[in-house]
């Protein structure tokens, strides 16, 4: 069990930021592996897919116009982005 006021207990959790992405052609965990050529693939992490979207965890928030560039270079249009904001909840469940 962890202790702490809730802002030390946020700032004690995962920092990675958790993005929908809605493209065409659908990404899948391979396909994202081919267009990443140019990025750091360790900082990229394929989650799953819910209806439209792909879910991704990135380790920081600079990365997303790195990846929407590298999607568009390789011929992948990217609709929709979404990023998941960390509910209280969640820090409470992650701790």
């Amino acid at each position: 069990m962890k202790l702490g006021t809730i802002d030390e207990l946020k700032n004690n959790t995962n920092k990675s930021i958790q993005l929908a992405i809605r493209t065409i052609p659908v990404l899948t965990s391979q396909s994202l592996l081919s267009v990443l050529d140019s990025l750091n693939k360790s900082s990229i992490r394929y989650i799953k897919q819910q209806q439209d979207f792909t879910i991704l965890e990135l380790d920081k928030e600079e990365t997303i116009p790195k990846l929407v560039e590298q999607l568009s270079a390789n011929q992948v249009k990217v609709f929709e982005i979404k990023i998941e904001k960390q509910l209280l909840e969640d820090v409470f469940l992650g701790v």
